[in-house]
């Protein structure tokens, strides 16, 4: 019955389906394994990190989710996000601009206006969903709602730390970053 479940050339001695193997062959098709998984992440590395990331967090969201986190620890914990937002909004006009005119500088004239009067009709419609769809999700989740106030001082300002200091050094220079273009 096994020879019809498993093709001819998987039944080999030195595979790893092998009902009849010694532990060695077993060991051989690991390492094979492991090879192959290791070149697969050299290869897609970005692709793998990606993933791992991705997975990492939503572990992370999911233990942290039960635990009373004080503010600070929160603004700790959403840094490396808010960068990483930051920098994506950085790429992302500059990248869709050039792309743009590229395009744009490669058509006729009389379907370069086409295609911008397209264009310009597909930004505004997508923001205007955006726009509805951010309004929307407002109401609904009503964020900051349930925020508490005991991070604020008497004289109305956030109380300061040296690591908020650093962490708004790194924020600043973010937005200096954004005004040289």
């Amino acid at each position: 019955m096994e020879e019809f479940l498993i093709p001819e050339d998987a039944r080999s001695e030195h595979s790893f389906f092998s009902p009849i193997g010694s532990g060695k062959n077993r060991l051989d098709s690991v390492k094979n394994l492991l090879l192959y998984i290791r070149d697969y992440v050299k290869r897609n590395g970005l692709l793998t990190l990606s993933v791992l990331g991705v997975f990492t967090g939503c572990i992370l969201g999911y233990t942290l989710r039960g635990c009373e986190l004080s503010t600070q620890a929160k603004i700790y914990l959403s840094f490396p996000g808010e960068l990483l937002m930051r920098m994506l909004k950085m790429l992302i006009l500059p990248l869709i601009t050039s792309s743009l005119m590229s395009g744009l500088s490669s058509m006729e004239s009389k379907a370069c206006c086409h295609m911008g009067l397209l264009t310009v009709t597909y930004y505004l419609w997508t923001t205007f969903i955006a726009v509805v769809v951010g309004i929307v999700l407002v109401v609904i989740i009503k964020p900051g709602f349930a925020t508490d106030m005991e991070s604020t001082r008497l004289g109305g300002g956030p109380v300061m730390t040296s690591a908020d200091a650093l962490l708004d050094l790194v924020r600043y220079s973010q937005r200096l970053e954004k005004f040289s273009f």
